[in-house]
């Protein structure tokens, strides 16, 4: 970005008193860019300064106008013209920046309107852009400052005002982004965004006493986030950050790697080592919803001890190979160890993996050079720029974080380090003694054999040419330039085999900047450059279950169905059924006891990583009876298993009246409580996995009669019509039955019935079944209850002596009785009726009114379709075509045939439509 000429345009000083502050000029600059493609945020375009004089009675900014009318296309082009001040300071840094005011979708004439008290003499305002995606390349954008309204007076700008006027390149389209800014010290970086990556001169003032290294960080689109020296962060509008000075890293090679927090749209990750052999390893959490949506290291979180040996100044970055993590690789000084810290989706882990590499010892004196990952993750290269120790290369396990098997290449005096973006070629320059480069085909047999010099870099004035080699995202290599260096140097083709790779000493222009002899951006994750096909392994995550539609109590079997190939491993699982239960089973059982939805997760770890899998559960109501106001009506809600007869109390809510014990029949009990062979019948659940038994008749003792009964979810509505239903069987006699009976009774009361030691309750029961019963299997008995009084209870059992009970043998038992097992009780509101419009015929075009009663509330729809026309008591507009109206509420229903005529037909009700 280029400042063209300051233009003076406004000139007021000489239309106010000297008594009080007066406008003496607007001035307005334009920026100029070599690349300024579409998809870009927050792009500087006008600079204003209005200088006054005196300081007395101040007067007040209220708005700057735009025309934005030269533009191509500004409605779609232009977005989010935003105006910031800086309090009277000449440069976009050190927290001087509040916003002004912002206008959204700039058209013609746009105000930007806000409030800001002018000082004495400069008042500087930036005006900043976005060009969104839809920008159209070769569209030219255009923005005039028009006026400055000051304290209700109109300042108009006069003819010939500098404006800004820029064409949209077409946007680079790199497969990763996340790198396409770079920013090194001195104002000097190169963007990558356009087709061919230009030179930026818009730093922060600020960066300049680091000579060496820098890191940056782009948004998915490429759009800057922040950069930094290790020493102090700044923001995509060149402005050091509230919390974002004094880091701890130093000067170096390597000074501040930005790494995103997986999973997170908002958390990344600042890590500053220390200057060669100085100190320890530090990070600082960023979040960038921070300072309006600039980002900030968040308070607290800035300087945290990740490593405290002192340790080199080099450090790389890569993916882990499940795609989602990312390693940080940090040598440990005088010792031949590595250690690589994990960053996934729960965090950055402190606790390294510690490679023994089985290299040389580093050397403590010097800590200066290169340790980089390949881009696929599978090399890693270690040069030191000091003494005679060789440079080694190594394999480097993406999955576990463990650098291996060491190869020695040529030794001394080797700095910079990359390697292609295929993963082929490895470049190492030989910085001291005179800057020549080496390639190693990394495929060949024998790789330090494959040695080839491609050429020297240009020479370096304090000695140190091609300090850096950083691969970029346009697939070059790119090198360090000196303070008198006209242009940066690049490999162009570092796939190529030999000197085909193309060593350019006259690359990007620096156009008479100065260039730092140690300084380039070179703190990267190495994946951003990695031009093979993604990803190399494989990595299918699910689970399925069985059965489909399973019901409270039912056991449920879910199978891990997940499968890897490459450095995917599995190492343990976290099942969270979602209804207080887990399981660290790789293929668990699990039983719900009520119905609903259950969101199930299986949390699987992988190396450092976790990955989440999760599935809702539908458990149905096999009763089929939704509202139902009995509480636990299949017995499935226990407090424990049963092992005997009579532990009735064990299921919960229900009673026994205070006399006699019925039982509690479980799948999983045990001894006489055991289904499907208790003590008392052999029997299956009708749902489930538990029933409630008791005895309706016993032969040996006369008048001997269970009962079961509960406490209803609510009291019942006096005069509201309920349905009754519950499941019941006899099972199959096992040798202490065999006796039939009438008089099943059910009854609802005021609070609980009370039974004197095993004798019957008398009273006629508010239901009750005069027919003998006798059968094996599961009989579904159903009523309509209507109360008179707010009964709470009901009791379920023989409310008739012996003598008034109809007994009949079916199978011989000693001793004979009549024993009834219950099931799935449900009590619900009767459904009322809707009543709705006749069916009907309409003229095309006429509008529709259709009414309906019932309980409600209502929804209409299209039977056909399901497209829902409204809700209410009624339903009014137009219908296109004829079709079949369904209107429904929670207990019933109803349709409406709708016949929509043609013009000039007559309908069999006699409707005649005309034109």
């Amino acid at each position: 970005m280029k400042v063209i000429s300051i233009a003076i345009l406004l000139v007021f000083g000489w239309l106010q008193s000297s008594a009080q502050m007066t406008i003496d000029s607007v001035i307005a600059t334009a920026y100029t860019y070599e690349c300024f493609p579409n998809n870009t945020t927050y792009k500087a375009v006008l600079k204003i300064n209005i200088k006054t004089i005196n300081s007395t009675f101040p007067k007040t900014l209220t708005a700057l106008t735009f025309n934005v009318g030269g533009s191509t296309n500004a409605a779609n082009d232009i977005a989010n013209l935003r105006v910031f001040n800086s309090s009277g300071i000449s440069r976009l840094t050190n927290n001087y920046f509040p916003n002004f005011g912002t206008t959204i979708n700039p058209v013609g004439l746009s105000p930007v309107n806000g409030s800001d008290i002018l000082n004495v003499n400069n008042n500087y305002y930036w005006v900043l852009i976005d060009i969104p995606l839809a920008g159209v390349p070769g569209n030219t954008v255009s923005v005039e400052l028009v006026s400055a309204t000051i304290s209700s007076v109109v300042y108009p700008v006069s003819v010939g005002a500098t404006t800004f006027n820029e064409v949209i390149d077409t946007r680079s389209n790199y497969k990763h982004k996340e790198a396409n800014v770079w920013y090194n010290n001195l104002n000097l970086g190169i963007d990558f965004n356009c087709t061919n990556p230009q030179l930026l001169t818009e730093t922060s003032q600020y960066m300049s006493n680091n000579p060496e290294g820098t890191g940056s960080i782009c948004d998915a689109d490429g759009n800057l986030l922040w950069y930094s020296d290790g020493e102090e962060l700044y923001n995509k509008i060149h402005e050091r950050t509230d919390n974002g000075d004094w880091l701890r890293g130093k000067s170096s090679k390597h000074t501040s790697l930005f790494v995103k927090k997986p999973g997170s749209s908002d958390i990344y990750y600042l890590i500053t080592p220390t200057r060669h052999n100085l100190d320890s390893v530090h990070y600082s959490v960023i979040d960038k919803s921070l300072d309006g949506g600039f980002g900030d290291i968040v308070t607290g979180q800035k300087n945290l001890l990740l490593m405290t040996d002192p340790v080199t100044e080099m450090m790389g970055c890569v993916n882990h190979c499940n795609g989602k993590d990312t390693w940080v690789i940090i040598p440990k000084t005088n010792t031949n160890e590595f250690h690589s810290f994990c960053i996934s989706s729960a965090g950055l882990s402190t606790t390294p993996v510690i490679s023994n590499s089985g290299g040389p010892m580093n050397p403590g004196s010097w800590q200066r050079g290169t340790c980089r990952p390949s881009p696929d993750g599978k090399w890693f290269v270690l040069t030191y720029d000091y003494g005679n120790c060789p440079t080694y290369l190594y394999s480097f396990d993406n999955a576990t974080g463990i650098i291996s098997n060491p190869i020695a290449l040529d030794p001394g005096d080797h700095d910079g380090a990359a390697f292609s973006p295929d993963n082929s070629k490895l470049y190492i320059s030989r910085t001291h003694t005179n800057g020549n480069i080496y390639q190693y085909d990394l495929n060949a047999a024998n790789i330090l054999a494959s040695r080839t010099f491609i050429g020297t870099a240009s020479p370096n004035s304090v000695g140190f040419s091609a300090y850096i080699l950083q691969l970029a995202p346009d697939g070059r290599i790119y090198m360090n330039a000196d303070l008198t260096a006209a242009n940066y140097n690049r490999i162009n083709f570092p796939n190529l085999l030999g000197t085909a790779c193309n060593l350019q000493l006259n690359g990007i222009s620096l156009a008479g900047n100065a260039g730092c002899y140690l300084g380039l951006a070179s703190s990267f994750n190495s994946s951003f450059f990695n031009q093979n096909i993604e990803p190399i392994d494989t990595l299918v995550i699910g689970f399925t279950y069985d059965p489909s539609g399973a019901c409270p109590g039912d056991t449920i079997q879910f199978t891990d169905t997940s499968s890897a190939t490459g450095c995917f491993t599995f190492d343990s699982y976290f099942w969270d059924f979602d209804d207080g239960n887990t399981s660290t089973l790789q293929n668990p059982t699990h039983s719900y006891a009520s119905s609903g939805t259950y969101d199930v997760t299986c949390l699987i770890t992988m190396g450092c990583g976790d990955t989440l899998v999760s599935q809702t559960i539908p458990i149905v109501d096999c009763n089929d009876c939704p509202g139902n106001l009995v509480p636990n009506p299949g017995f499935e809600l226990n407090s424990g298993i049963p092992n005997n007869q009579g532990q009735y109390n064990l299921a919960d809510d229900w009673n026994n009246c205070g006399g006699s014990s019925p039982d509690f029949l479980h799948t999983s009990g045990t001894g006489a409580a055991q289904l499907p062979a208790s003590l008392a019948t052999t029997v299956s659940p009708f749902n489930g996995n538990a029933i409630m038994g008791g005895i309706s008749y016993l032969g040996t003792f006369a008048n001997t009669r269970e009962y079961i009964d509960v406490q209803l979810t609510g009291p019942l509505t006096i005069g509201q019509t309920y349905d009754v239903s519950f499941y019941v069987s006899n099972g199959y006699n096992n040798g202490t039955g065999g006796i039939g009976t009438n008089n099943m009774g059910l009854h609802f009361s005021v609070g609980a019935l009370t039974q004197v030691a095993n004798a019957p309750i008398a009273l006629v029961p508010s239901w009750n079944n005069p027919t003998v019963f006798y059968d094996s299997t599961w009989q579904q008995m159903s009523f309509q209850y209507t109360p008179t009084s707010a009964v709470d209870h009901i009791t379920v059992g023989n409310f008739y002596t012996d003598g008034a009970t109809t007994i009949v043998n079916f199978e011989p038992s000693s001793p004979s009785r009549c024993y009834l097992v219950y099931d799935d009780f449900c009590i619900v509101p009767a459904p009322t009726p809707i009543s709705v419009s006749n069916d009907t015929a309409i003229c095309q075009g006429e509008y529709l009114t259709l009414y309906a009663t019932g309980v409600g509330p209502f929804t209409w729809s299209d039977s056909a379709t399901g497209f829902v026309f409204t809700t209410g008591d009624s339903l009014y507009g137009l219908v296109p075509n004829t079709t079949t109206v369904m209107v429904s509420d929670t207990t019933d229903t109803a349709y409406i045939n709708v016949t929509v005529l043609p013009n000039s037909s007559a309908s069999v009700n006699a409707v005649i439509c005309s034109g």
